[in-house]
């Protein structure tokens, strides 16, 4: 049978098989068949003019078309398709398929094609008279496609793209966030799905950026927490990471999804700043049946492609690694975010200070913290009272206490603005 939903404009699809025997015995004539008639209805069992559907209608005996009409007339829900030198021998079975090319004009809704038992002429060979039609098995006529749904093809993929990249970066087996990018089919709500079979990811070339490869090993995809793709063992000189699933995306009319862009940073990554993104011919989207494209274009306002902001490779020393995004910030407005790298655990202490060495704000007093990097801790901008700070130069003291005994303090220097 056809599959729930069917795109009009649809071509080559098969509707029906037929099989048809001559039962003997063995010594008598022929017969000839000389005519299918196909009815069209819908789910409620009304005709459906042929004319407003059909752009063609074949009859195949396994490669060769033995009957065709072109632009069907017909309005009183059937067409009827001559066949040429179409002969059954005694005891000879034989299928035929009914191929039909649906209209690009034709209307949605429900949609059933058959052949019942007077929809199939056949006379003697030698005799020319009638011969009768009877099913195989009881209720083995009529023969109907089962009924599907026509719809509209979709046409045009929507990609809106979303920077999630840290601004400091340092090699780490896991992964972390990169982008999010949100996948929408605008069709109507009788209009077809969009199948995305494959994604890729990439970095610019015009210098704007390290290569993808040198900086990451691996790139993922995740849906709803779940990989929906990935690649692994990236080689250095890769500028191109090709996202693969072992199952297509399918956006419904209508419908959004959305992925996260993971990456995973190699751990001798090259220094230097990292950006990716996404071109209209990174993204194989199509519809479904025909596998015909569809057009990948970017949300209103923006234009493909699309790029993520910059992420810099930091050194794992922590006087190195020590910095705030944004600096200078609005304070009350805004949040600056600080990042540093700890070569062990730690217990860590942050202050802000006023360049006399008065405590404006305590961010974190003794806080134990993993090896690694870390850019999680923020300031707003509010003194320890909750009231914005004043504009001018603070300092950031980070002072910490490693697993193994040492103890380092550094200190920048935060702007606020408002």
């Amino acid at each position: 049978g056809l599959d729930a939903y069917l795109p009009v404009g649809s071509r080559d699809v098969t509707v029906l098989h037929l099989d048809l025997t001559h039962p003997g015995p063995l010594g008598i004539g022929g017969v000839v068949c000389d005519s299918l008639r196909l009815r069209l209805r819908d789910a409620a069992r009304r005709p459906l003019a042929p004319a407003l559907y059909l752009d063609l209608v074949r009859v195949m005996d396994g490669d060769i078309a033995i009957g065709t009409v072109v632009a069907p007339a017909d309005l009183d829900g059937a067409v009827t398709v001559p066949l040429i030198g179409f002969t059954l021998t005694a005891l000879e079975t034989t299928t035929l398929a009914v191929v039909i090319d649906l209209k690009e004009s034709a209307p949605t809704g429900s949609f059933e094609a058959l052949i019942d038992v007077t929809g199939i002429y056949a006379r003697d060979l030698n005799l020319g008279t009638p011969v009768a039609i009877s099913p195989a098995v009881p209720g083995a006529l009529p023969v109907s496609s089962g009924v599907t749904t026509l719809i509209v093809p979709s046409e045009t993929l929507l990609v809106e793209f979303t920077s999630q990249m840290p601004p400091v970066l340092a090699a780490q087996s896991d992964p972390f966030a990169a982008a999010e990018i949100a996948l929408s089919n605008p069709a109507d709500s009788d209009g077809g799905d969009i199948i995305v079979a494959e994604l890729r990811v990439r970095s610019p070339a015009d210098g704007s950026s390290q290569i993808l490869g040198a900086v990451v090993s691996e790139v993922w995809a995740v849906r709803n927490g779940e990989i929906w793709a990935q690649i692994t063992g990236l080689a250095p000189t890769d500028s191109v990471a090709s996202l693969v699933p072992s199952e297509p995306l399918a956006i419904v009319a209508g419908g959004t999804v959305d992925l996260t862009i993971e990456l995973v940073v190699r751990q001798n990554a090259t220094a230097g700043a990292l950006r990716v993104g996404v071109g209209a011919a990174d993204i194989a989207a199509a519809q479904p049946i025909s596998g015909i494209p569809v057009a990948v274009e970017a949300v209103p306002g923006k234009t493909l492609p699309l790029w993520s902001e910059a992420g810099n490779l930091a050194s794992a020393d922590l006087a190195a690694s020590y910095a705030n995004f944004p600096n200078p910030f609005a304070a009350g407005r805004e949040v600056t975010t600080f990042v540093y790298s700890l070569r062990t655990g730690a217990e860590v202490s942050l202050r802000l200070l006023t360049p006399y060495g008065e405590t404006v704000a305590t961010l974190l007093e003794g806080v134990s913290r993993s090896a690694g990097l870390h850019q999680d801790d923020t300031w707003t901008g509010h003194n320890g009272n909750g009231v914005a700070v004043r504009n001018g130069v603070y300092l950031a003291e980070l002072v910490v206490r490693f697993d193994d005994g040492e103890q380092q303090r550094v200190i920048r220097k935060v702007a606020v603005v408002r």
